[in-house]
């Protein structure tokens, strides 16, 4: 509610200066930034904090002050994400797209073989309604204080796998793990014990405590927040839904480094290698009605993660199978994990919720047409003086990293997204965006505008 009335405090200032605006025949500066002047107003008035308001190369002199309307040398705005990926998305043929991606993942829904109740009951008996709020609304307090602190985190281990898998929380886990770099143990745990004084408007207290870990003493540096009014599972102290916190420090001292990456005492080299594919935490992901800051190579990172961490080794074919954990929790007993069921094939779980089937990575906008549409020599001259292949330089727009996720479930069938994720440079953090290229549903919603491509 306090969410809902602040949005509609800051709307209403903005729609005021609105109404207050002059009108004029003459082109406002704002058009050439946004579609919408209730945006403008909130942007360049500063109320809504400037978040998300000078992306794709958007300033407060060429968007707000007419100053700069009569230089003819002031550069015109970069292209947005979602401009530039629907340009690409564009130049696909659509039965291409579905011989490639959607009829093998379709085929494999048609042939399956669902396996027996008592061995999908503990992927199909997550937390509840209520669960899932408060599972949300405890991320939600805990990232407006990481941001507010200006500390680098991200979604991690299990986290990290809903992100890709699902565009949100796993479906039958109740907790949320985050990353967190920071030079001092003392400046994450300053920032968890101002959520845990200040509590949440509407559900209450909030418990901080300590994970013990395997082989550390003190200052393990993992902590567990959740409401005094969570559910405490048979005889475990701790509550859910729940966030967990592993502290990453820049020595590769911490105890995170080794429950994670399997990063030891002579593991220095190997912990810095690790810290180029999770840092700098640009770009987002969707986490339900959340965006979360993901490893700059978050794939990569799963990857070394099952191979040498606290995951399943089989988990890095975590697309193709679903584990109850595929990463394994330190200091608290998972409620419904049993050794009969630990993991299906994520096909099957289609019957209950979408689930991401497929994904295929491209090197360049090149590689990309050549698999999925037509790519001429011109074509790919274009697009790489347009920042859609090759490298980025200064003054040039990022480039575009690109790739295909296909996901489904058995009510509505194949749904393909076209991701781009804009690669950090000097003027811009990373902005990802989407273009919908096959399926009459959406299961990307959010804030952030998709487009129908296809």
């Amino acid at each position: 509610m306090w969410c809902e009335l602040t949005v509609s405090a800051v709307l209403l200032v903005c729609a005021r200066a609105a109404v207050r605006a002059p009108r004029s025949l003459s082109p406002e500066p704002w058009q050439r930034c946004w579609n919408h002047q209730l945006i403008a107003a909130a942007c360049c008035q500063g109320v809504w904090g400037g978040v998300g308001c000078w992306d794709d190369g958007r300033s407060y002199s060429w968007c707000c002050t007419r100053v700069s309307l009569g230089s003819r040398n002031a550069p015109l705005p970069e292209p947005h994400c979602e401009q530039r990926l629907a340009e690409v998305a564009a130049k696909l043929k659509p039965e291409t797209v579905n011989r490639v991606l959607v009829e093998p993942v379709e085929s494999q829904m048609a042939n399956l073989r669902l396996p027996p109740a008592h061995v999908l009951e503990p992927f199909l008996s997550g937390p509840s309604s209520l669960a899932q709020v408060m599972l949300l609304q405890l991320v939600e307090l805990v990232v407006r204080v990481f941001e507010d602190r200006e500390i680098a985190f991200w979604a991690h281990g299990n986290t990290l796998v809903g992100v890709l898998r699902h565009y949100g929380p796993i479906p039958w886990d109740d907790e949320t793990e985050l990353g967190v770099f920071a030079n001092d143990v003392e400046d994450v745990v300053g920032a968890l014990q101002t959520i845990s004084e200040n509590g949440h408007h509407a559900f209450g207290p909030i418990a901080m405590s300590a994970v013990p870990v395997p082989r550390c003493v003190r200052n393990c540096g993992q902590w567990l927040l959740s409401f005094e009014r969570g559910v405490a599972y048979n005889t475990s102290k701790f509550r859910h839904p729940a966030v967990r916190i592993a502290w990453f420090d820049p020595r590769g001292e911490s105890s995170s480094w080794r429950e994670s990456f399997g990063v030891g005492s002579r593991g220095l080299l190997h912990h810095r290698l690790l810290l180029t594919k999770l840092l700098p935490t640009h770009q987002r992901r969707l986490y339900g009605t959340l965006w979360l800051p993901t490893p700059r190579d978050p794939w990569a990172v799963l990857d070394t993660q099952f191979t040498a961490g606290s995951c399943r080794g089989e988990a890095r074919r975590f697309i193709e199978v679903c584990h109850i954990q595929a990463c394994r929790k330190t200091g608290t007993a998972f409620p419904i994990a049993t050794a009969q069921a630990s993991s299906v094939p994520c096909a099957t779980l289609a019957v209950a919720f979408p689930v991401v089937l497929l994904r295929r990575k491209f090197a360049s906008v090149t590689s990309l047409l050549q698999t999925l549409g037509t790519m001429t020599a011109k074509a790919d001259g274009d697009a790489r003086r347009s920042g859609l292949g090759g490298r980025h330089t200064v003054g040039q727009v990022p480039r575009l990293s690109l790739s295909v996720e296909v996901a489904v479930d058995v009510a509505r069938g194949a749904h393909v997204l076209l991701v781009g994720q804009e690669l950090a440079g000097s003027t811009t953090k990373g902005t990802a965006c989407w273009v919908r290229i096959y399926g009459s549903h959406s299961l990307v919603t959010s804030n952030t505008s998709s487009v129908n491509a296809l």
